[in-house]
């Protein structure tokens, strides 16, 4: 079966966790024995598609070939409608030309095609937190809805990574049951084969054990704030806990600086800006904790890149969270700073239980990509008996 994996626009490492998830699958891709070939399609902004500053590797593999999709420049600029028109166009070409039987979006980008068509959906954040900037601002709302109704809606197979996420599928979209398939996310591979550069540590001044440590977008939803005022109740207590913010902003950088300094915690903030995978490492190995106060879900990968790593975990206690990891690590009230801080105390008096630490790492390392990978080619080949009703795959 020729299986089409649309990707879009290349992503920036600093777009955070779409470029983490998109590329370790393809690269695990790569590496895996298929009966099927796959042809991964993205727009390529005239970039030499075999090597991408931003990391990507775009070289063919034996049954993965790269194809990109070229814009007319010549349009972008004065007619701007046409490159919309193009764009799409011009996909469905790209997918005619090379026998395409399967479309397939490993994450939540949009297109049109008549063919059938695997999409992956990663949360429903429109719906669930529609009061945050990012979403009400810009007719962001309106255009994810409009964009996950007609994935969704068309789509053969749905891919999302727990019940609660399906739940919200069938409430949101009306979806027929067996058309969703559950696929826990996997832990980056990147986790386990990088070594840390410790060098961050003395670069930006943070003891091993002396810090809590955040990475994420400077998004309203990630409930930066929350951390900060949990940071305060504790500089009252008499504890000095510093915490580190990792992250490029995204519309809330500003105002969080702003809180750091009406709380007075200048010298327990760092903010690290965008970080390279061996400083996350070296952070994830001597941090306190991973403090992870994200409002929306129903998963996010850094809880798992951390208990990959056997580093404890504070998690915000939103339905995804505690249905995927439930007894793996300690979870908080994302709306309560008190209960943070009294967690946060507890474990600096009597440490993190290593009956957490030791749950935590065998999940993430069963959770692998090799193992999520695994279940997306189990369902192509049923789906194959589908499509033999009407032609030879």
């Amino acid at each position: 079966m020729n299986i089409g994996i649309f990707l879009g626009y290349v992503q920036e490492r600093t777009i955070g966790g779409g470029y983490t998830f998109s590329f370790s699958f393809i690269e695990q891709l790569k590496q895996v024995s298929t009966k099927h070939n796959f042809f991964v399609f993205y727009y390529n902004n005239g970039a030499n598609s075999s090597n991408y500053n931003n990391g990507a590797n775009f070289s063919d593999a034996e049954h993965v070939k790269f194809i990109p999709i070229s814009l007319l420049p010549k349009y972008k600029k004065k007619f701007p409608f046409y490159r919309v028109l193009f764009k799409q166009k011009s996909l469905e070409k790209y997918f005619l030309e090379n026998n395409i039987d399967v479309v397939y979006a490993i994450s939540p980008v949009s297109f049109k095609t008549d063919l059938p068509s695997f999409v992956t959906i990663w949360d429903f954040g429109h719906k669930d937190v529609p009061y945050f900037p990012e979403v009400f601002e810009k007719k962001t709302y309106d255009s994810r809805e409009k964009q996950y109704s007609i994935l969704i809606n068309r789509a053969s197979r749905v891919i999302v990574s727990n019940n609660s996420a399906k739940q919200k599928a069938l409430q949101y979209y009306r979806v027929q049951e067996d058309k969703i398939i559950i696929n826990p996310l996997p832990t980056p591979s990147y986790i386990v084969k990088t070594a840390a550069d410790e060098s961050v540590l003395q670069q930006f001044q943070l003891e091993k054990n002396a810090f809590i440590f955040y990475p994420a977008q400077f998004w309203a939803h990630k409930n930066h704030i929350r951390i900060l005022k949990a940071v305060k109740i504790l500089k009252e207590r008499g504890i000095s806990l510093k915490v580190a913010f990792s992250g490029s902003d995204r519309g809330n950088m500003e105002y969080i600086k702003n809180q750091v300094a009406q709380l007075g915690l200048q010298d327990l903030v760092v903010f690290l800006g965008f970080i390279t995978n061996e400083q996350i490492i070296a952070l994830y190995k001597n941090t306190l904790a991973l403090v992870y106060a994200s409002l929306m879900g129903p998963d996010n990968l850094p809880p798992l890149e951390a208990m990959a790593l056997k580093c404890p975990a504070i998690l915000s206690a939103i339905e995804g969270h505690k249905e995927f990891l439930k007894d793996c690590c300690m979870f908080f009230n994302p709306l309560d700073e008190n209960d943070l801080a009294s967690q946060l105390e507890t474990l600096l008096k009597n440490g993190y239980p290593q009956e957490l630490i030791d749950k935590g790492y065998n999940l993430a390392i069963s959770n692998s990509m090799e193992r999520y990978l695994c279940t997306v080619l189990e369902e192509f080949d049923k789906f194959m008996k589908i499509l033999e009703c009407y032609k030879t795959v």
